[in-house]
C-alpha cells in the first residue's frame, strides 16, 4: 500500500470544483441541503455561503462571506438592507443583473459579465437590488445539465465570489434581513436573514481531508 500527500500546487478552486461537482462530496452535500431556502425546493436557486468573521451587528450577517456557485445556480432577486458591499470574483465567471426594485423588479440595463479578478460594488443608493446568476451559454449543456436532480451533467464551471458587507456610518437601524421575491408568486417578498453554511476554517479544513481521501483512494487502487 502506497502512501499519498496532497499535491502541493492543489489550488482551491480545484477541490471546491469537484466537491460540487461529485455525489457524496461536501458542496454537493450542502447543496442538497438548501433546496428548499428560498421557499419551493428548486436545487438550482440555491449557493453557499461559508463565513469569514462573526455578526458583530455591523453588517447583515458575517461581514465576509465567500459564496460558491455551481453552473446555471442563481439567487433570487433581493436587496441588501441597505448596506455597502464589495464583491470580488475569486474564479470563474458570473452574471450580475440589477433592478429598480423588488415591488416592480425591472432591469437597469444589460447585465455586468464578471469574472476572475472583477469588482462590483454597490450601497444604499446604487446597485442595492440585485441578483447573481451562474450561466451556460451553450443550449446543450444546459440540457445536460438539467438532467438530473443531483446536477451530475453539470460541465463544473464552478464560480466563486467573496462579499463585503457593512453598514453605513449614519445608518442607525441596522435591518438584518435581505428582502427577496418569492419565485412561486413573484409578487410576495419574503426574508433571508444572513446565515452561514460553514465557517470558512472548518470548510478549509473538510475540503482539505476530502481531497486527502482522494489521493489515498487512487493509491490504494
Amino acid at each position: 500500500m502506497g502512501s499519498a500527500t496532497v499535491p502541493a500546487n492543489l489550488s482551491a478552486d480545484q477541490a471546491i470544483e469537484r466537491s460540487v461537482n461529485t455525489e457524496g462530496l461536501l458542496c454537493q452535500t450542502l447543496f442538497k441541503k438548501k433546496a428548499s431556502e428560498f421557499g419551493k425546493e428548486d436545487y438550482m436557486s440555491t449557493y453557499l455561503r461559508i463565513t469569514l468573521g462573526a455578526d458583530l451587528g455591523n453588517s447583515p450577517g458575517p461581514p465576509y462571506v465567500l459564496e460558491i456557485w455551481p453552473a446555471l445556480h442563481a439567487s433570487p432577486i433581493h436587496n441588501h438592507g441597505d448596506s455597502h458591499a464589495v464583491i470580488k470574483v475569486l474564479h470563474g465567471k458570473i452574471k450580475a443583473y440589477y433592478f429598480t426594485s423588488l415591488y416592480d423588479a425591472q432591469p437597469i440595463g444589460p447585465p455586468a459579465n464578471l469574472e476572475k479578478g472583477d469588482i462590483t460594488w454597490i450601497d444604499p443608493e446604487n446597485y442595492q437590488v440585485h441578483q447573481l446568476s451562474n450561466e451556460i451559454k451553450s443550449a446543450a449543456v444546459f440540457a445536460q445539465a438539467s438532467k438530473t436532480y443531483h446536477g451530475t451533467g453539470r460541465d463544473g464551471s464552478v464560480c466563486c465570489t467573496i462579499q463585503c458587507y457593512s453598514y453605513g456610518a449614519k445608518d442607525v437601524r441596522h435591518y438584518e434581513a435581505f428582502d427577496y421575491v418569492n419565485e412561486a408568486t413573484h409578487k410576495i417578498v419574503e426574508q433571508f436573514e444572513p446565515n452561514s453554511d460553514m465557517r470558512y476554517d472548518e470548510f478549509k479544513a473538510a475540503l482539505k481531508q476530502e481531497w486527502s481521501r482522494r489521493w489515498e483512494q487512487v493509491s490504494e487502487a
